[in-house]
């Protein structure tokens, strides 16, 4: 399950013996001649698996997608970055709990402070800042319930379950 298409969150895909999931939303973006998703477009028989958000509203979010209807695994759409970027919540038998935000921000600050990426880089990197504005302060309010994951901050992997 990728957060969404671009280069830098798609680039081992090709390797990897496994499916991969995305949504309606994202595959359209992914499919178009976007300078950032080029890398997902080169890999050729990828086996995608569709998925919607047919789900109940979920933590905040409008709809969900419980991935194995036990709750372990569930995916809220979190448009903005790209049309089809998504947050994954993870629920571990132990009763840890994360969010795996993708793009909503880079850093922890920006769940911690509240604070936006600069405006420039809201122009070249979101299709819809006022979307991602929208996800991130859902995912603030969040905060203290669960371990937030932005997918470019070192800081934020110090405390996940290592696979052995």
């Amino acid at each position: 399950m990728i957060t969404h298409s671009h280069w830098d969150h798609v680039s081992g895909l090709a390797e990897l013996p496994a499916p991969v999931w995305m949504n309606a939303a994202e595959q359209h973006y992914a499919s178009e001649d976007h300078a950032v998703t080029r890398v997902f477009r080169s890999f050729s028989g990828l086996n995608i698996r569709s998925y919607g958000f047919e789900g109940p509203a979920y933590l905040g979010f409008p709809s969900s997608y419980d991935v194995w209807g036990d709750g372990s695994i569930v995916l809220v759409p979190a448009p903005g970055h790209t049309p089809g970027s998504i947050v994954a919540f993870i629920a571990l038998p132990t009763g840890k709990r994360y969010a795996l935000i993708g793009d909503l921000t880079w850093q922890l600050e920006g769940v911690t402070a509240r604070a936006e990426r600069p405006l420039f880089m809201r122009v070249l990197a979101d299709v819809d800042a006022s979307e991602v504005r929208k996800n991130l302060l859902r995912i603030v309010a969040l905060a203290g319930r669960m371990e937030i994951i932005p997918a470019h901050d070192g800081r934020a992997y110090a405390d996940l379950p290592r696979l052995h």
